[in-house]
């Protein structure tokens, strides 16, 4: 940048500011103590007296150059502010001697901070020492420079001013007042340390690359700005800024370009300013032609670069009117550009098992929380977003930087999953380029992309299996409830792996989950349902990874007998008396109360004090009722033998379940049977036919056959 006119009333100030350095302080300001330079040099006493009454302070500051958790670019430990208030950065660290920083390199640096109040008020800096001691490398020496490092941290602590050391100074004045005496006294002020300028702020610290700088057309600054000038820059065909105006510009050319992180505002200028690629100045300076647009971003870029010197060629309080300043703070208010970088705290995850799911392990998305990639989520699959509290199943999620997910997914699903590819919504990572051009010639700065690479991650599930069981009834076909299965690893079944629940009244159960490594398991029942014997049948299961095995069994009910035994109910036993027979009644079984089925489906059998079965005594004096059904029952005879009176008598019989061990529950029942009797009289007669003995009476009884069964007399 060149002036067109400069007054020989402000020489000494405008000497200073448009001078070219080779290296000089990181001071962001400027001022002079003499009292004849003019109004310019007086507010800018003013400046420095206002400096020191900011709230915002910094202290020095030691760090073992062994400290991984150290970063000068971010650390703020020793900064006093108030965070609602204010934003502090870092804009330059040299060591004493202008040299560049080192954070390997034991020794003393001035750190120089950008103060930006949130209220709008002005901008300015502060500066403190960053001291980094070697002490693992000096217990190994002999000599450790004690003695020289006290000593130095003394006399600097005793200075009323950190101690500045510039080294030679080249002045490039023009404007055909500039007196020679001017710039020699300005050399002078320099050198006794009266006035502080601020040259390139802070050099990138990562390795160059060759960029191609094209120098376009002249772009006056508005008049009501003044009477200054810049050009047209890009950089590689994108849009580009001098960022020190007090320099002259540089001619189209290659040059090394090196990546500026750590200076926040000159990136947040370079993003949203004109030509950036978040530009805001469509909205922000509506109204303004493409030249103001550039020129209110070149002073931003300046600014935020060289601090007050990028104000060359303005008068302070027409950046202020024209609106430039609080453009400046706008800028410097916006969040950081967002970054494209993306990474996962873990690529390859393995599922485990939580209750009846199978889930991975968390993973974070480290990056910026306005980058996003898209997840499709396979069929059978949930992603869960603990961050945003949201999850999808079989659809798209999007994960934003800071996020942390992760997928679940029934017990049954096998194999592996890959994300695939997962780029950013961002898509660049973009960097603050810087190309020197020379010292006596302006620093130019480009906001570069690059295309940001893509994340990706794996799951691996895993492999389960389980067995469903189906009970049934061997007659009815109908489901079983109550049933209990074990599943064993051995063939013999003495190895229990695990017990399966009770069948429902579906006749189903269905097993844990199992390890499919096993490849061969056995069932065998543990419980039968209630009214069924145990079925001592193993079935051999082959295991396949990712199904549900199925096995289905049978039970037979446990039966019912009755032994109905026949006795005299006189002679306790198998006899009978006379002519008459045991054999040949014929009983029937009847149903005390309904008669229900097992299966709990087919319902009742027999009503109550329905016929059950009926049979007849056998030679043996027995009958057998046999594959009853259990329940409670009474016997009665229905026809008796011959000789003998029908028997009324109901014989009760509870045929009921004694386990699943007793595949038939008997119940023995004994009957009696009366014999039938007849009274009769003796008289007795004498030959001649006349009654001899009228006193005498016997009573005699026969029985239905005419045996005698019984005599008595009585007078």
């Amino acid at each position: 940048m060149k002036v067109k006119n400069l007054k020989t009333r402000i020489a000494a100030f405008g000497l200073a500011v448009l001078m070219g350095v080779s290296t000089l302080s990181s001071a962001n300001a400027f001022a002079a103590e003499q009292t004849d330079v003019g109004q310019e040099v007086q507010a800018s006493e003013q400046a420095v007296t206002s400096q020191k009454e900011k709230a915002v302070t910094a202290d020095d500051i030691t760090k073992e150059i062994s400290d991984e958790t150290f970063a000068v670019e971010t650390s703020m430990e020793g900064i006093h502010y108030d965070a609602e208030k204010e934003d502090v950065t870092l804009i330059s660290i040299q060591d004493e001697n202008g040299g560049e920083y080192h954070p390997d390199k034991a020794g003393t640096y001035i750190a120089s901070y950008m103060v930006v109040p949130k209220d709008q008020s002005d901008s300015y800096t502060i500066n403190r020492k960053v001291i980094l001691t070697d002490t693992e490398g000096q217990a190994h020496a002999q000599d450790n420079g004690g003695e020289k490092q006290k000593s130095d941290t003394k006399s600097e602590d005793d200075s009323d001013s950190p101690v500045q050391n510039y080294t030679d100074v080249e002045i490039e004045a023009s404007g055909e007042d500039a007196s020679a005496q001017a710039i020699e006294e300005l050399k002078e002020d320099i050198e006794e340390g009266n006035v502080m300028v601020l040259s390139a702020a802070e050099r990138a610290t990562s390795s160059g690359s060759t960029v191609t700088l094209t120098k376009g057309r002249t772009i006056y600054y508005p008049s009501y700005l003044g009477n200054y000038l810049t050009c047209l820059f890009t950089v590689n065909g994108k849009i580009a800024y001098c960022l020190q105006s007090q320099k002259a510009s540089p001619p189209s050319g290659s040059y090394v370009a090196q990546v500026l992180d750590s200076n926040k505002n000159l990136q947040k200028v370079l993003y949203y300013g004109y030509g950036g690629a978040g530009d805001l100045t469509g909205s922000y300076l509506s109204g303004k032609s493409e030249d103001e647009k550039y020129v209110y971003t070149h002073i931003a870029a300046s600014y935020a670069y060289a601090g007050e010197a990028g104000f060359t060629g303005c008068n302070y309080n027409d950046l202020v009117n024209a609106g430039v300043i609080a453009y400046i703070n706008y800028l410097f208010g916006q969040e950081e550009p967002p970054k494209g970088e993306l990474s996962l705290s873990s690529t390859k995850l393995n599922a485990v098992r939580d209750g009846n799911l199978q889930k991975t392990p968390n993973i974070t998305l480290s990056g910026d929380h306005r980058n996003y990639v898209t997840l499709s989520v396979p069929e059978n699959v949930t992603a869960h977003n603990l961050t945003k509290g949201t999850s999808v199943t079989n659809g798209k999620i999007q994960i934003y930087g800071g996020d942390t997910i992760y997928l679940s997914a029934d017990l049954l699903l096998t194999g592996s999953y890959a994300s695939g590819n997962l780029y950013g919504s961002v898509g660049k990572t973009w960097r603050t380029l810087v190309l020197t051009t020379g010292d006596s010639k302006q620093d130019i700065g480009v906001f570069e992309s690059e295309t940001a690479a893509p994340v990706s991650f794996s799951v691996q599930w895993l492999n389960m299996t389980r067995i469903e069981l189906t009970k049934k009834d061997i007659n009815t076909q109908n489901p079983l409830s109550g049933a209990v299965y074990g599943i064993y690893t051995d063939k013999k079944c003495e190895n229990l792996l695990m017990t399966m629940t009770a069948t429902g009244t579906d006749g189903k159960a269905v097993s844990d989950y199992f390890d499919a490594a096993l490849k061969t398991v056995y069932v065998k029942e543990v419980t039968a349902p209630t009214g069924y014997k145990r079925n001592q049948e193993v079935y051999q299961v082959d295991v396949a990874a990712g199904k549900t095995l199925t096995v289905t069994a049978t039970d037979e009910r446990v039966t019912g007998k009755v032994k109905i035994a026949k006795i005299d109910k006189e002679t306790f036993a198998f006899q009978p008396q006379g002519d008459g027979t045991l054999r040949g009644a014929v009983y029937g079984l009847y149903a005390k109360e309904d008669i229900v089925h097992p299966d709990g489906t087919t319902g009742v059998l027999y009503k109550q004090d329905s016929l059950i079965a009926q049979g007849v005594i056998g030679d043996d004096g027995t009958l057998e009722f046999s594959e009853l059904y259990l329940g409670e029952m009474y016997v009665k005879e229905i026809t008796p033998p011959e000789g003998y009176t029908l028997d009324t008598t109901r014989y009760e019989v509870s045929v009921t379940y004694e386990g699943q061990d007793v595949a038939e529950v008997t119940r023995d029942l004994t009957v009696k049977e009366q014999v039938k009797k007849q009274a009769f009289q003796l008289i007795k007669i004498s030959e001649d036919g006349e009654q001899t003995e009228t006193d005498l009476c016997f009573l005699h009884y026969f029985d239905t056959m005419h045996h005698f069964l019984l005599s008595a007399s009585f007078r």
